[in-house]
């Protein structure tokens, strides 16, 4: 505890911590070898020098977010892998066969969403336990961890964007009306009595896009509330089928 108590002391002198501040400390200290970095023990003295900082007055001010990004990381590899020695043959074995899957699923454009949240989920955690058995560099570590930081990064623009769509579409105009006219009339012009969602749209509209998806999906669902037609998608995220039943296709019906 002493030795964390002076770099806490020294780390306080200092006008703002980063994450990498703690480790070249760490290394100064000679407590880990920056050429054969022990994971383990860099994890277990970064969590007590967090701990020991947020006991001093207006530690706060001094530390960037990124300490703390990295302190809740380190925290789940301890928590969910560290503890688990039988966790690496199996589990890296596993992730290797599944990255080749992967590789050809990827070519065939088939990636089912269940697989693309293991594959995300895993990717970043087996970097840290994957290196934990061969040498790890001081420039491997950082390597690492930047990546960690530059995929949370990319998490956050892509809910920003998402945010911002939802917004887009919630301020949509269209009128309901209009729009269950053209799906009625595009009905009755198709021969066959069921089509899949995309090829109404492009039957009815020159461009598909998620503007025209909600304009015409919203009306689908009073048709089928009015029992005009049937919706049918047999399993989700799988392709949705309009079937027409044997009704008058008329708005005023």
């Amino acid at each position: 505890m002493g030795k964390i108590i002076e770099i806490v002391n020294d780390l306080l002198k200092k006008e703002e911590i980063e994450w990498d501040t703690i480790i070249n400390e760490l290394i100064n200290q000679k407590i880990i070898d920056p050429l054969n970095i022990d994971l383990e023990l860099l994890i277990d003295y970064y969590i007590k020098i967090i701990k020991e900082l947020k006991k001093r007055e207006n530690f706060d001010f001094i530390l960037s977010s990124k300490v703390l990004i990295l302190l809740v990381y380190f925290l789940k590899l301890k928590v969910e892998f560290l503890s688990k020695e039988l966790f690496f043959e199996q589990e890296i074995e596993e992730e290797l066969i599944f990255d080749d899957e992967i590789g050809v699923e990827e070519e065939n454009k088939k990636i089912s969403k269940e697989k693309r949240e293991k594959k995300e989920k895993k990717k970043l955690m087996l970097k840290f336990m994957y290196e934990r058995r061969r040498k790890v560099t001081l420039e491997d570590l950082k390597k690492a961890i930047k990546e960690i930081f530059q995929e949370i990064e990319k998490k956050k623009k892509r809910k920003k964007l998402k945010k911002e769509d939802l917004e887009e579409l919630a301020n949509l105009e269209y009128d309901i009306e209009k729009e269950t006219e053209l799906i009625l009339e595009a009905l009755k012009k198709i021969e066959n009595e069921e089509i899949n969602f995309f090829e109404l749209i492009g039957f009815i509209s020159k461009k598909i896009n998620k503007e025209e998806v909600i304009k015409k999906f919203i009306p689908l669902l009073y048709l089928d509330h009015q029992e005009k037609i049937e919706i049918i998608q047999k399993e989700i995220l799988k392709e949705i089928i309009i079937k027409k039943l044997n009704v008058d296709l008329s708005i005023n019906k």
